[in-house]
């Protein structure tokens, strides 16, 4: 019990009054430099509202979509089964996150790049029109990219391109993706894409192309892979009815040369050309309804992307007030310089203390000296 007052008595017991003047003392150390987070206040604020309103206005198009897939009725509903049991896949593998990836890669990107549009009372590719748009010559010569200063595109055929062509594609694709476009699925199944930029007219109708290209890409070139499947079942079922036909051919010929005889062993023959006859004609008839089904599935059971809200004009700007940017970066700054302040009045505390200490101690060590 001893040891554990001992304890307790040699332990620094800070107060609430302590605590008090701890937060006085730092407060009137910072409030007596007012000045310096006045001033850095100002100037943060300042630079914010000069950066804001010099930048160009951005506008923000969105468009929400959502897929829908059209049952081909209950008949349908067998021809996942059927086609597990000759080893075929199936259409329904592309789920939201797939959609939204396609959306912002570079077939997709590149081929609306390239459908044309009027833009400012001139057709041009869009391509062209972003050129135009957001001053990409203007930057390429700032880079020094002199191959790029007078470069337009003058073609759509993007297999075909050169070197220069690709490059230039390379860039705009990527900008778009990345500086331009957001996506966000949300808990009810919808898509939203924005594209934001200077161009109020671009934002809109890029974005209305470029969703007609994603929904194009979506409803037809990903039903390859159900084409592909059933051009697999047409070869399987004409090999198939060859087999079939060469089967009817043995037991006919069979019958013809054995119309008289009933020995064991033509009874045998007989038995083993009739069963491989039925089975080769069931198949065929499986492979056949497989096959019409599947056709009726392809033509009914298509994937859709149906739009929700196409953009309108007009877009509301999505810049910062120059006013309202100003007054959280004056805030911002005279806070941190106020945390700069309490930083460098705790350090300084810390080293006073400690060259205090060391000189109390000096004077204790000179006193037992002279003693």
């Amino acid at each position: 019990m001893e040891k554990e007052n001992k304890y307790f008595d040699d332990q620094e017991v800070i107060t609430l009054g302590q605590i008090y003047r701890l937060i006085r003392d730092y407060l009137v150390f910072v409030l007596k430099k007012w000045w310096l987070l006045l001033l850095v206040g100002l100037l943060l604020g300042s630079y914010r509202y000069y950066k804001v309103y010099t930048t160009s206005t951005l506008y923000g198009a969105k468009l929400t979509f959502t897929l829908y897939e059209e049952a081909g009725g209950g008949s349908v509903s067998g021809i996942s089964s059927l086609m597990g049991q000759f080893g075929l896949g199936n259409m329904d593998n592309v789920d939201y996150d797939r959609i939204m990836e396609f959306m912002q890669t570079r077939k997709i990107i590149g081929t609306a790049l390239f459908k044309r549009g009027i833009i400012r009372g001139k057709e041009d590719y869009y391509a062209n029109h972003y050129l135009r748009e957001y001053k990409m010559h203007e930057a390429w010569e700032e880079k020094e990219s002199e191959r790029l200063i007078d470069f337009w595109f003058t073609h759509d055929n993007i297999d075909s391109f050169n070197r220069l062509e690709n490059v230039a594609l390379n860039v705009l694709s990527k900008r778009v993706a990345n500086y331009h476009m957001a996506m966000d699925l949300r808990s009810s199944g919808i898509i939203e894409t924005s594209f934001s930029g200077t161009s109020e007219t671009f934002a809109v109708e890029f974005l209305n192309v470029l969703y007609d290209e994603l929904s194009h890409f979506y409803t037809y070139k990903l039903r390859e892979k159900g084409l592909k499947d059933y051009q697999l079942l047409e070869v399987r079922a004409d090999s198939v009815a060859a087999e079939l036909r060469a089967a009817e051919t043995r037991y006919g010929k069979f019958q013809d040369t054995h119309k008289n005889l009933v020995s064991a062993s033509a009874l045998i023959e007989e038995v083993r050309l009739r069963r491989d006859m039925e089975i080769l004609g069931n198949m065929y008839m499986e492979i056949v309804k497989g096959i019409e089904m599947m056709r009726f599935s392809l033509k009914t059971n298509r994937p859709y992307l149906v739009p929700v809200d196409r953009p309108v004009y007009p877009l509301n700007a999505i810049n910062d007030s120059p006013v309202i940017a100003a007054i959280f970066w004056l805030i911002g700054g005279i806070f941190l310089t106020a945390l700069l302040l309490a930083g460098y009045k705790f350090i300084r505390d810390i080293i006073r203390n400690e060259q205090e200490r060391e000189r109390l101690e000096g004077i204790r060590k000179g006193s037992r000296a002279s003693a």
